[in-house]
């Protein structure tokens, strides 16, 4: 006989205004039955709306692996970025992402960056049976999150003025090699390079995988803009 798991709600609990918290803080979690929790396997994970005045900034870092869950929910006025590593991922039954238009009322999930080739570390990374973009302001992003290391990135040697970035096809007066797929691309984008003052990050990762997909919002995930200056 296999015991059924246990599925428990788990609600994110802080609205503090201007606030940057880190999801491994337990305090900031509530379990329906009043104790404090991180979630783990198979919790129903829900970062609330944040609909109380003032509306600044909020950020959720998460710097650890997670459990597959059964389902997930981030609501609006918040953002949460994911710090955790290349391979790992939000895995659940249903993700839904609930942001809206207006007043900061965008729900965002997004990643770190940039990063040197040796040092690739994050991505955005769904599965799901479905995933929910419910509207306008539900974003996924990983822009300016990929290379900092300039249109070279994949070719040390060739780091030539005015550089752009090369995945998949070549960029303007790139010099770099390209790479990756353009049909199936997975590695995160390389940056423009003119001098050391004038780099700008590549786009970044977004990984999806999902039986449904309803897409109401946005998924970027492009590069930084470059300028002579």
């Amino acid at each position: 006989v296999v015991d059924e798991p246990v599925i428990e709600t788990v609600t994110w609990n802080d609205n503090t205004d201007n606030a940057t918290c880190y999801w491994d803080d337990a305090t900031k979690w509530n379990c329906s039955d009043g104790t404090h929790r991180v979630p783990c396997a198979y919790d129903k994970v829900v970062i609330p709306n944040r609909s109380s005045y003032p509306y600044h900034g909020y950020t959720i870092i998460a710097t650890n692996p997670f459990p597959p869950f059964t389902s997930f929910y981030l609501g609006y006025r918040r953002t949460l970025t994911l710090k955790n590593g290349w391979d790992n991922k939000i895995e659940a039954e249903t993700v839904t992402i609930f942001g809206e238009t207006g007043d900061n009322r965008a729900a965002t999930l997004t990643c770190g960056g940039g990063f040197t080739e040796s040092q690739i570390s994050n991505r955005v990374w769904i599965v799901a049976d479905e995933l929910k973009l419910e509207n306008a302001g539900s974003v996924i992003s990983s822009s300016g999150y990929g290379s900092c290391n300039g249109g070279a990135w994949h070719d040390a040697t060739g780091m030539a003025e005015s550089d752009s970035g090369s995945y998949g096809g070549r960029g303007t007066a790139s010099h770099g090699h390209t790479y990756g797929s353009i049909t199936e691309p997975t590695a995160p984008g390389s940056g423009s390079w003119r001098t050391s003052n004038y780099k700008q990050n590549g786009g970044g990762a977004v990984r999806i995988q999902a039986k449904r997909v309803v897409n109401n919002g946005s998924v970027n995930a492009t590069g930084t803009g470059g300028s002579f200056g």
